[in-house]
């Protein structure tokens, strides 16, 4: 039978079977490897967490039907996959303002680095129709003091960008403001 006896970080074990041999193991290497392991973990649930919370900034639009996860990318960019999530129009005949909620539809605006824009599933009124579109991004405001002015085929738009937002606002013009998440 082995018997144990604990003294400060020294742990000593001998056997009644040979009662010469005495075994004496340091357990403070034990408890100092444990503490690596612990500051180890918790860095890298740390690390995870801080990348779950900044590498994903969603952006919410309040009031749509089904959610739509955004991706971020530059304010000043266009490049990438756009969900049109929303149309906002303004009634002429009873001065009302419409909403139609499309994050359940797939209408994707696909800008490439050529200056094309492909548009898929948009058989709309207010949009163009699907196919491949050149695009212009121009600095200079449309019709306010900030953002850009997005030039799709013949039709021009004031364009705001935020991180996974852009806004086409043709309302200037009695046209529609159509809202859009970036989606890759």
């Amino acid at each position: 039978m082995e018997q144990t006896k604990s003294k400060s970080k020294v742990e000593i074990a001998y056997s009644s079977q040979d009662l010469g041999a005495v075994k004496i193991v340091d357990i403070g290497a034990k408890s100092t490897s444990m503490k690596t392991q612990r500051g180890t973990c918790f860095t890298l649930v740390a690390l995870i967490l801080f990348s779950l919370f900044t590498g994903c900034q969603n952006v919410e639009i309040p009031g749509l039907k089904c959610r739509v996860k955004s991706v971020s990318g530059p304010a000043d960019d266009v490049t990438g996959k756009w969900k049109l999530v929303r149309v906002k129009t303004f009634n002429m005949e009873n001065g009302r303002a419409n909403e139609v909620d499309y994050s359940c539809d797939d209408i994707i605006y696909n800008f490439n680095e050529e200056d094309t824009v492909e548009i898929t599933e948009g058989e709309f009124d207010f949009i163009p129709d699907s196919g491949t579109y050149e695009y212009e991004l121009i600095l200079s405001p449309f019709d306010r003091a900030d953002g850009f002015t997005m030039k799709i085929g013949l039709s021009s738009w004031a364009c705001f960008l935020e991180s996974g937002k852009m806004t086409l606002d043709g309302s200037g013009l009695d046209g529609e403001i159509l809202e859009f998440v970036r989606i890759e």
